[in-house]
């Protein structure tokens, strides 16, 4: 094992609880599967602030903001030695900076704002990881991004992602299974109640997992995974997708994870150690050609959705026919761009993430949505040039799916 290299500092100054909490309890997450390569991890804090909180033990002895899953308080405990609170301003806060190796940006405007010669020296050629929640769209994406750049594991996850891939097509051919379903979390879904899945084997997201009646019928082989925020994040938004995944992977020995590489760090933190097997971690690239033979090259194109990034490039893969339920889509962009089926996702939970990622409702769901509807025809034109039959057996808002709309 390598010796730990990684010294990681917060910035600009902490100045108000709320913000250290956050702060705090959210890098402590998306930091903690790298405690190997981490030296340690600084915050600095006004010393207002520092009277309350003198130590990073003294913050734990509080109570856990209500958004926050508790695992993150265990996970604090584990890298207690590594954190550190370093008042603004005075010697130790300058070494602290001129030892880090990457910034975190809590507030990128307050950064721009106390930008000083010294501060501009220390920071000088090092790594700035926008950690912003109210300004970043893609907080918690950006984060795990700057932790990759330190990982030691990517090679092996990459090479298990390769073996277990393989195993799971083998699984398939030898069932004689050429069909896969693709099974959506939109209203429509309803429609498929009483549909018969046992000639094909299914592939889903975690939105569906609390469905557990449909679940069982269905018996899925793979779930999604390619949100860090939703699924793989620090809040209890995402404890309570673990808190179904976990269960279901045990209920279904043959169900396993297809998530992003750079997640499998991520995924190993957040299931018990002897389901690590089941996680299928692949590199999914941007500026590269849509990939619909992951047997010839295991990659696929970084495309921000899970029906083109994951589920279709993985079902063109093991199945020539491939029948597609419950992607609604959109008639028009809404505050959360989709509408789900009875016991899909967690709508009622969404304020969460409001709290922790405020900035994602700065997305342009209107420009996604068109994105989309696009991607969705280049990448079925692509499949269906290969070789594979692509109907949805829903109605949907896409038009490439609508066009291909026929009743099961």
């Amino acid at each position: 094992m390598s010796a730990p290299q990684a010294s990681v500092c917060v910035l600009p100054t902490l100045q108000a609880e709320e913000d250290l909490l956050d702060t705090f309890y959210k890098l402590v997450w998306y930091i903690a599967p790298y405690r190997d390569q981490l030296l340690s991890l600084g915050f600095p804090l006004h010393p207002r602030l520092l009277m309350h909180y003198p130590t990073p033990a003294s913050l734990l002895a509080r109570p856990l903001p209500s958004h926050v899953d508790p695992a993150c308080q265990r996970l604090a405990h584990e890298l207690i030695d590594r954190l550190h609170f370093v008042p603004s301003e005075c010697p130790a806060y300058w070494e602290m900076l001129g030892n880090a190796q990457m910034f975190f940006l809590w507030d990128e405007q307050g950064y721009q704002n106390s930008l000083d010669a010294l501060t501009c020296a220390a920071t000088f050629s090092k790594t700035l990881i926008r950690a912003d929640r109210h300004r970043n769209p893609y907080d918690g994406f950006t984060e795990v991004d700057g932790m990759t750049g330190i990982s030691r594991h990517s090679v092996s996850d990459a090479q298990n992602g390769i073996q277990r891939f393989a195993e799971l097509a083998r699984q398939v051919k030898d069932e004689g299974i050429d069909k896969c379903y693709i099974i959506g979390t939109g209203p429509n879904l309803q429609l498929m109640r009483d549909h018969d899945f046992s000639d094909g084997y299914s592939i889903i997201t975690t939105s569906l997992l609390g469905n557990r009646d449909f679940i069982a019928r269905i018996q899925p082989r793979l779930v999604c995974i390619v949100d860090c925020v939703y699924q793989l994040g620090f809040t209890t938004y995402a404890q309570r997708v673990r808190e179904e995944l976990i269960p279901a992977l045990y209920q279904y020995p043959r169900l396993q994870v297809f998530t992003r590489l750079q997640f499998a760090p991520l995924m190993r933190q957040s299931l018990p150690a002897d389901l690590h097997d089941r996680i299928i971690a692949c590199p999914m690239l941007g500026n590269v050609p849509f990939n619909a033979d992951l047997l010839r090259g295991f990659y696929t194109r970084d495309i921000p959705n899970v029906l083109t990034i994951a589920m279709l490039p993985v079902a063109a893969t093991l199945a020539r026919t491939i029948e597609v339920m419950g992607c609604d889509g959109s008639p028009a962009p809404t505050r959360d761009v989709w509408d789900y089926a009875p016991g899909a996702n967690y709508t009622g939970e969404m304020q969460i993430l409001d709290i922790a990622h405020p900035a994602i409702r700065q997305r342009d769901n209107r420009a996604y949505l068109n994105q989309h509807n696009a991607q969705v025809a280049e990448v079925l034109s692509i499949i269906e040039n290969g070789g594979c039959s692509v109907r949805s057996l829903t109605p949907s808002h896409i038009p490439a799916l609508a066009q291909r709309q026929q009743s099961a």
